[in-house]
């Protein structure tokens, strides 16, 4: 029994000792701060954790001399040797401070080519705070940085410091040196690879005719980049080990021009010999085969691989295979510069919506966004029902680019720059959320301009259009009317135009619902007013219509790039298509660098942004004051006439933009029956046909666009039933706009020197537009000026067995977009025409002006 008893006792007393009282830190006596002049030492201590008759914690100290350097008020803090830390004793701490002074004023000197107010926002140096000596040489590399993205490849720039009694002035001295320009660039030892096409991926551009006026800057950060594309692009050719360096820099005596040479190493292109495709169920490995670009005995092209991947992917996207996976996995063979590529996919399975969201659209109703989607909730996620989508809400207008944060959460395969889409997870691992950011702009428009003439004088124009006007939403205050927020939100157009002149002026009010009830049927009603003062008679029209509209354009394929076997195989489609596709765009399928052929398929053709229309017009037209030796055709009608007539007519419209196209067609066909049985004074029937079509020539290395616009108009009109005439004011005239170099109305028929319209008009123009001034802008490229070359060619005449009697101008003209803050812009164009060909009794118009802004 004494074992136990012992081992009890041991126990006991081992307890005892481990609840022995632990040893504890000594109190802080006193807190004392050293090498203050602005502040108190109670301000210090505020900031501070550790407390007098508080225990000390060498841990939090060291916190507080942290936290002390947060303020900035101090340059330096540290713990003084005559602190009393350690010991039982009392903890009596000493901190030696070393005080940043306050910054009085920020000098610049030496700037002449930025002023002050545009150096001050990229200083962090700010008059008021607390001085800090890192931050001059930060500021001095921030405007160095300024100065060298401006081309002045010299510049130096070193700041000083004054201590004064009130505080420190900084001066940051700048000496600026000439601003580069780059002459020229050349590219050296190419063998295979054109340097002239490598010069487009290059940034730094060489002056040229289309940028004399500004000639580009030298910026070396931007060079070591275009280096460093030049090699991703010969890589993207298949020059696996091409290198490149800048060799030499060859500088003008004044050493404001330079010209740079560029070495290039291309080393040997490599070489496929063998495609397979792993994994393929859905389709068979033939039809993905088919549309490779990437094949045995093709060049090993890296950029060529990126576009094979992104077929690939749209092919399975389209079938609502959004999670599918592809890549490229290549096989270098012993052979040097051979490859074997294989692809792998992972098909994954059919992804469904659940449901689509729409953020960011104050004014604009939901429903107007919902009616524009083809893809759907609960359908098959179809990644081309969504790219057609997003063109249609595009096509709205209605919104501005979205912030590049909210881009960089766009769903990888749909990234537009106005529309995010955002592809969220839904209930089900097969369903997936569509969250759609918009960023509502401006979508109304207030236009004014004018027109002179030699002859004519200047006709004013007042244009004011909301795009996305509600007739039903009552503006609660003026506010709410002058700031948009009031008639605004339903996608209707309202539109009032007045254009007062000294001989023609014209007042016009318009209202369309472009979807009626909900369905696309679109109806416009509108009124006019029109007085204009010929030569040798007045002209007055008052006229009412109203237009009923269908469109059809949510038909959705994969676009073909040529031509096809429907076209070619039908005499009616081949020419309708082949003209358009001859004159426009083979040109620059062959010669030039920016081509878009899509959806040349003759059983789509008639299927995508298609629409058909018709329209009843009621006028009323005084012809009155005329000349006693003006026309007989112009007497015959001389006093009140009525006109009442119905329009057929059918738009198919392929431009990529409605606002600045640079590629496509628009074509548009009228049939206008006027008379018996439908009332009116005149029976007659009339054909108009209008055809734009555009085509990028070039694209410059900034990204500015050369474009070859042409346009077409015809126009045959007969009378019918008991006419004997067709009315002189529904005759066909030519000049001005639309034959610059003539003047408004005066290209036609005469009877002596007075033009009488003719029944049938042909009229031909061909511009090429060219950017000359682009600069940055609000974080986009705007051509702020851009030069015109243009022909117009034509003729109207009394019969068809009269073609022949043409007129032919050319004549030149700038497009000028003047920045008003922001991302607003005024466009101002101004055209000269010449005539070159004309005919007896033709007048001469020069200029033409015009311009508008949006509100």
């Amino acid at each position: 029994m004494r074992l136990p008893r012992l081992l009890a006792a041991a126990l006991i007393l081992a307890a005892g000792a481990s609840v022995a009282p632990a040893q504890t830190s000594p109190d802080v006596k006193r807190i004392e701060i050293e090498g203050l002049r602005l502040h108190t030492a109670d301000e210090v201590r505020a900031r501070m954790s550790t407390h007098v008759g508080r225990p000390y914690s060498r841990e939090a100290l060291d916190q507080d001399i942290r936290r002390l350097f947060t303020t900035g008020w101090f340059a330096d803090v540290k713990l003084s040797d005559r602190s009393i830390v350690a010991g039982p004793e009392a903890v009596v701490i000493v901190l030696e401070v070393l005080e940043n002074d306050v910054l009085r004023e920020v000098r610049f000197a030496g700037n002449r080519h930025f002023k002050n107010d545009e150096l001050a926002p990229d200083v962090i140096l700010k008059a008021g705070e607390y001085y800090a000596p890192w931050k001059v040489k930060l500021d001095a590399d921030r405007i160095r940085d300024r100065y060298l993205a401006d081309g002045f490849a010299y510049v130096k720039v070193t700041g000083t410091e004054a201590s004064t009694g009130r505080g420190t002035i900084v001066t940051l001295t700048v000496r600026e040196g000439p601003r580069v320009r780059v002459r020229d660039v050349e590219i050296h030892g190419t063998d295979k690879l054109d340097p002239d096409r490598m010069k487009k991926e290059m940034r730094t551009e060489e002056t040229t005719l289309w940028n004399l006026l500004s000639p580009p800057r030298y910026q070396a950060a931007l060079l070591a980049e275009d280096v460093r594309a030049l090699v991703r692009y010969a890589r993207g050719e298949g020059f696996l080990d091409a290198k490149a360096y800048v060799r030499d820099l060859e500088w003008s005596p004044e050493r404001d021009r330079v010209t740079v040479h560029i070495q290039v190493e291309e080393g040997i292109q490599y070489v496929v010999d063998r495609v397979s495709i792993e994994g393929a169920e859905v389709f068979g490995v033939n039809d993905l085969y088919h549309g490779l670009q990437v094949r045995p005995g093709t060049p090993f092209a890296l950029r060529q691989v990126d576009r094979d991947e992104s077929y690939l992917l749209d092919r399975y996207r389209e079938k609502a295979y959004i999670d599918a996976d592809v890549a490229a996995v290549p096989r270098y063979l012993a052979k040097r510069g051979h490859v074997e590529l294989t692809w792998k996919i992972a098909e994954g399975g059919i992804v469904y919506v659940r449901r689509i969201d729409f953020v960011g659209h104050g004014r604009t109703k939901d429903k107007v966004l919902r009616r524009e989607m083809l893809l759907l909730p609960g359908e098959e996620f179809n990644k081309l029902l969504l790219d057609a989508s997003i063109d249609r809400l595009n096509s709205l207008r209605f919104f501005e680019p979205t912030t590049p944060q909210l881009f960089a959460r766009a769903w990888g395969p749909v990234r537009d720059p106005v529309i995010v889409v955002e592809v969220l997870p839904g209930g089900e691992p097969d369903e997936r959320d569509l969250l759609i950011h918009v960023d509502e702009g401006r979508t109304g428009n207030l236009q004014f301009g004018g027109t002179y003439s030699d002859e004519g004088g200047f006709s004013g124009k007042l244009a004011v259009t909301q795009n996305n006007f509600d007739l039903f939403d009552l503006p609660k205050s003026l506010a709410e009317l002058f700031n948009g927020e009031g008639f605004a939100g339903a996608g209707q157009i309202a539109r009032i135009n007045l254009e007062p002149g000294f001989q023609r002026s014209r007042y016009e009010v318009s209202f369309t619902e472009p979807w009626m009830f909900d369905y696309p049927v679109s109806m416009t009603v509108a009124g006019s007013f029109y007085d204009q003062d010929f030569r040798y008679y007045r002209e007055r029209r008052l006229a009412g219509d109203v237009d009923f509209g269908h469109r059809w354009d949510d038909f959705v394929d994969t676009p073909p790039g040529t031509l096809d076997t429907d076209i070619r195989s039908t005499f009616l489609g081949g020419i309708l298509q082949g003209i358009s596709y001859a004159a426009i765009h083979l040109p620059g399928y062959f010669i030039f660098d920016d081509h878009v052929v899509r959806g040349y398929s003759l059983h789509h053709f008639w299927e995508r942004n298609y629409s058909v229309g018709v329209g009843y017009r009621l006028a009323r037209i005084n012809i009155r004051d005329v000349d006693d030796d003006g026309p007989t055709d112009l007497k015959e009608v001389e006093g009140l006439n009525y006109l009442s007539s119905v329009t057929f007519h059918v738009n198919l419209d392929r431009r990529n933009s409605r606002v600045f196209p640079s590629q496509g067609f628009v074509s548009t066909v009228s049939w206008e029956y006027a008379g018996y049985p439908i009332g009116g004074d005149f029976d007659f029937w009339k054909i108009n046909y209008r055809h734009q079509a555009f085509s990028t020539l070039w694209t410059t290395p900034g990204g500015g666009k050369i474009i070859f616009e042409t346009e077409l108009l015809g126009g045959f009109a007969q009378e019918h039933y008991y006419s004997l005439h067709l009315p002189i004011f529904e005759r066909f005239y030519a000049g001005g706009h639309d034959l610059r170099g003539f003047e408004y109305r005066t290209v036609s028929p005469k009877e002596g020197r007075n033009p009488i319209g003719g029944r049938v008009r042909a009229l031909a123009s061909a511009e090429i537009t060219f950017p000359i001034i682009r600069p940055e802008i609000a974080g986009r490229d705007i051509d702020i000026l851009r030069g015109a070359i243009f022909t117009d060619w034509g003729t109207v005449v009394a019969r068809p067995k009269d073609f022949g009697y043409f007129r032919w101008s050319a004549g030149f003209g700038v497009r000028l977009q003047i920045p008003l803050g922001g991302s607003q812009v005024v466009p101002l164009t101004i055209d000269f025409g010449f005539p070159l060909k004309r005919q007896h009794g033709d007048r001469r118009q020069t200029v033409h002006i015009g311009f508008d802004f949006g509100f």
